[in-house]
């Protein structure tokens, strides 16, 4: 048995056809005591070896890498509103060494997203033990390919378990904001509050100009903030203070956008609730408003918990190039005394 010395690096490396050949013999060596013990054809095992190469040039298999050994694999699969882990396999040899954890790891921050979800053989226990290590629980659903196995659908929800960083908005980053809007189907829902133009399109020439990037200081008429999720290193979200009124001490909560990847699990709330905290905490705001779109009930419902409450409501607003009026709700929040 090979000896792996723990201070070694473990990496991924993208898969090349070229590395087809050892990939395999890796992920057969791998699979092989699952196929003994359950015989079915759906094991990885036994997959031709044109298949596996298809699979590789799709690009989400990866080399697991322990300084200059190949110990294992791993592949993936993006979908619209999750990223699945479809194989995760290490060497017997290297196995009980934590090299599928960090393996994992590095997989969750080359692919950030709210849910990740796998799918892992119910008698498997170590694979089981690995991913709820790694924050994965078991849901209702399961499937059985065979009489003998038995798949269980287990999902980790990283908005939940993510701590939030609010940081001062760089200009840089705004372009990124704007792919969201840009690229998301439901934008129709918050992005007429901010169009100018005929179209509902955003640009960085329009949208910068509603940002104060940075200027974070006492007085100022406005703080932007990137939403940064700290175990990924990256933003994933922006939200500001607005029309900053420092005599009386309130102002308004504004652009709040969130990577699609990274909605629900509260993740809104969440941002809403620590933006509202700084504000009051830290600057001894005493109350915060915001303007959303009656249609947004998802955002309303999120509101309502964060503590805010309907205090006008302004029916048949237009905008130019609008084709149908829409209805504005104003909400307050009003700071708790202490």
């Amino acid at each position: 048995m090979q000896r792996a010395d723990s201070r070694q690096i473990i990496l991924l490396k993208r898969a090349a056809v070229a590395d087809a050949q050892a990939l395999y013999l890796t992920r057969y060596e791998a699979y092989l005591p699952q196929y003994g013990a359950y015989g079915s054809s759906c094991c990885p095992c036994v997959q031709p070896m044109e298949g596996f190469v298809r699979q590789i040039e799709q690009g989400d298999t990866y080399l697991i890498v322990m300084g200059d050994k190949l110990v294992g694999g791993l592949t993936v699969r993006t979908q619209e509103d999750a990223v699945e882990v479809t194989e995760l396999y290490v060497k017997p040899d290297f196995q009980q060494m934590g090299v599928g954890q960090v393996a994992l790891m590095h997989a969750e921050q080359r692919y950030p997203s709210a849910r990740y979800r796998a799918r892992v053989i119910s008698g498997e226990v170590a694979a089981l033990a690995l991913l709820k290590k790694m924050g994965y629980r078991a849901q209702p659903t399961y499937e059985k390919p065979t009489d003998r196995i038995t798949l269980l659908c287990m999902e980790k929800d990283a908005s939940s378990m993510v701590t939030l960083s609010l940081e001062p908005l760089r200009r840089e980053e705004l372009s990124t904001v704007i792919e969201w809007c840009n690229q998301d189907s439901t934008a129709g829902q918050y992005c007429p509050l901010w169009v100018h133009g005929r179209d509902k399109t955003l640009t960085m020439a329009e949208f910068s100009k509603e940002f104060a990037f940075g200027k974070h200081y006492i007085g100022a008429p406005q703080m932007d903030f990137a939403v940064k999720a700290v175990e990924f290193g990256r933003m994933i979200g922006v939200v500001s203070l607005t029309k900053l009124d420092w005599e009386m001490r309130r102002g308004a909560v504004d652009f709040l956008v969130l990577d699609p990847k990274w909605r629900g699990g509260r993740l809104g709330q969440r941002v809403v609730e620590q933006l509202c905290l700084l504000a009051e905490g830290q600057y001894g705001f005493h109350s915060l408003s915001l303007t959303v779109m009656e249609s947004n009930a998802r955002a309303i419902g999120c509101l309502i918990k964060c503590g805010f409450t309907e205090t006008l409501r302004r029916q048949n607003v237009m905008r130019g190039g609008d084709d149908q009026p829409y209805t504005r709700i104003l909400m307050m929040r009003t700071a708790k005394e202490k």
